[in-house]
């Protein structure tokens, strides 16, 4: 037995934009999620990495004035890895948002031009119901 496949509405424009901004919604959050989680986990290892390098061996033979320096060097590219990727997830995060704006602007579109032609079908059935005969009913 061959279970049906529910159908997409994609039969008229307003029921497509509808869908389509229910999709983009549904994809923009979870990518937003997606994207901040992903952020903090380079956030950590780019921290991580930065103590392992500044640490040195105890019984090292640098002396204090190179092993400051270095590790000046290691914070300044730390900060530096930081702020390019903290500005990257900003501009994705703002086009995420935008997507789940433009989402949600063809939902309600979608739903606005959805309920108005639904209401004018309701009238036209209506009207057909009361203009046919108690006969033509049954």
């Amino acid at each position: 037995m061959k279970l049906a496949q529910p159908e997409i509405p994609t039969d008229e424009l307003y029921k497509f934009k509808t869908v389509l901004g229910l999709i983009i919604i549904v994809f923009s959050a979870s990518a937003i999620l997606w994207g901040a989680s992903h952020l903090d986990t380079v956030a950590m290892e780019v921290r991580v990495a930065s103590i392992e390098l500044s640490v040195t061996d105890e019984s090292g033979t640098q002396d204090s004035s190179k092993k400051e320096r270095d590790a000046r060097i290691n914070d300044l590219k730390t900060t530096k890895l930081l702020r390019l990727s903290s500005f990257v997830g900003w501009v994705y995060l703002f086009g995420l948002l935008f997507l789940g704006f433009v989402g949600a602007y063809l939902l309600k579109s979608g739903f606005k031009e959805w309920e108005d032609v639904q209401s004018d079908r309701n009238k036209y059935l209506k009207e057909q119901l009361k203009s046919s005969t108690p006969n033509e009913r049954q």
